[in-house]
């Protein structure tokens, strides 16, 4: 991607541009939302039979790092493969473009290959290191816990780089509606298996709703592309460039991630339950942060590619700029929205069953604190798509390993003092310091 000095004469992106984008936006997200309420819903259904048990805490601390990398995975390919996707197409024609799909589609299947794996090795001291003070046996269910969900780690990553292939023609309904299939299979194989084989439902629905997630992807891709873009060709279709992007934008997000382990790490040495509490109130926030990071996310990057591919700068700040002001309008009073409503909010959503006032009074304190990332996260989720836009994919890594020093100081600073409160604190301030330093980055013309 070029980062040159634009000429003077390029105009600014026009308002209809910007009213497409806002669709695109608002679109993502109310489908978006229907896959996070489903989600809700298994998260609250298990609520009810494990509450904040040890076997819930050592599901959470299981499904941790699988979610994590997957989130990782799942960002890094899109935001490498998209602008490769925009240049190749503008260069070379679709015939190269859907070539770079399929390379994107390998690629992200190998990697995701290969760590699992590494994991799957590493997995015994990993597990023990983050367990913190389970005891022997909470520490050998999470584990076990931990090797079955690498599959849905697998599973959910290549569905990522389908979904990717789709958003690279800017068509995002399928990617954002066919989330849902994941949590309703979760709810039905845990229903159904609770009695039997306990937490162990939960992994398994997890897996078995990702399958059929990467299933539809995959169609997907191939009713739009035809089957060439499950036909890579590694020789002279940008799979240096591609490979490399998405490598360093996967370490810069492991980097930057690694603040969530510090957070499970530093929780599980707190009361027990904490990492039970940490992981619900995550849930919540995760409505927020998710809806924000995929509508923002996935309709930003094709246009703002676009925009750099064509060496606008000018048009591609005016239009990132505009939709960071909207947001800051948006999440402020919903900021103060959470702060008055936490626990009515924590009550409907999970007090059932063995989750009784005490979990919901610790849930929504954590809510309370929590919620003041809002504005941070997504406005960082703005300036990292343009960043990564304008070619600025290694200075990603150098902003990740400030925000994940800064997390480590003012976690071990505020917990001591402040519990799970301190540590969704030091998030917010994180999250402040990393947003800040990429809109440092953003090119000017």
């Amino acid at each position: 991607m070029t980062t040159t000095t634009l000429p003077r004469d390029i105009t600014p992106p026009s308002r209809s541009i910007f009213r497409v984008l806002l669709r695109c936006i608002t679109t993502i997200a109310g489908l978006s939302l229907a896959a996070k309420g489903m989600g809700f819903l298994r998260d609250a259904t298990a609520a009810s039979i494990f509450a904040t048990s040890d076997a819930m805490d050592a599901y959470v601390l299981a499904l941790s790092v699988p979610t994590l990398l997957a989130g990782l995975l799942g960002a890094a390919m899109p935001s490498a493969l998209i602008p490769a996707y925009a240049s190749a197409k503008a260069l070379r024609g679709d015939k190269a473009a859907i070539s770079v799909l399929a390379n994107a589609i390998l690629i992200q299947t190998i990697l995701a290959t290969a760590i699992a794996v590494l994991l799957a090795v590493l997995s015994q001291p990993l597990i023990a290191f983050l367990a913190g003070d389970f005891d022997v046996e909470k520490t050998a269910l999470s584990r076990n816990l931990f090797l079955l969900l690498l599959l849905f780690f697998i599973l959910i990553s290549i569905a990522s780089a389908a979904t990717a292939a789709l958003q690279a023609e800017k068509r995002f309904t399928l990617g954002a509606i066919a989330p849902t299939v994941v949590p309703t299979v979760a709810i039905v194989i845990l229903l159904a298996l609770h009695n039997s084989l306990g937490v162990y439902s939960l992994a398994i629905g997890l897996v078995a709703g990702s399958f059929l997630y990467l299933c539809l992807l995959a169609g997907g891709a191939v009713r739009h592309y035809g089957t060439g873009c499950l036909m890579p060709k590694l020789r002279g279709h940008d799979s240096g460039p591609l490979l490399k992007n998405s490598l360093l934008l996967l370490l810069g997000g492991a980097v930057f991630g690694g603040c969530v382990m510090i957070d499970i790490g530093v929780a599980s040495r707190l009361a027990a339950g904490t990492v039970a509490t940490l992981g619900y109130a995550d849930k919540v926030l995760g409505i927020v942060l998710s809806l924000a990071g995929v509508a923002l996310g996935q309709a930003l990057l094709p246009y703002l590619s676009d925009f750099s591919a064509k060496g606008d700068i000018a048009g591609l700040r005016k239009m990132g700029f505009k939709i960071s002001r909207l947001v800051v309008a948006v999440t402020l009073p919903l900021v103060i929205a959470l702060w008055f409503t936490a626990e009515p909010v924590t009550r409907l959503l999970f007090q059932r069953g063995e989750f009784g006032n005490e979990q919901v009074l610790s849930v929504a304190d954590a809510l309370r604190w929590g919620g003041l990332q809002f504005p941070a996260a997504a406005l960082g989720i703005i300036a990292s798509q343009m960043v990564i836009a304008t070619g600025g994919v290694k200075y990603m890594c150098f902003a990740s390993a400030v925000a994940l020093i800064a997390n480590f100081v003012l976690d071990v600073t505020l917990a001591p003092h402040f519990g799970l409160a301190g540590i969704l604190m030091a998030t917010a301030l994180v999250h402040a310091i990393s947003a800040g330093l990429l809109f440092l980055k953003i090119p000017k013309p």
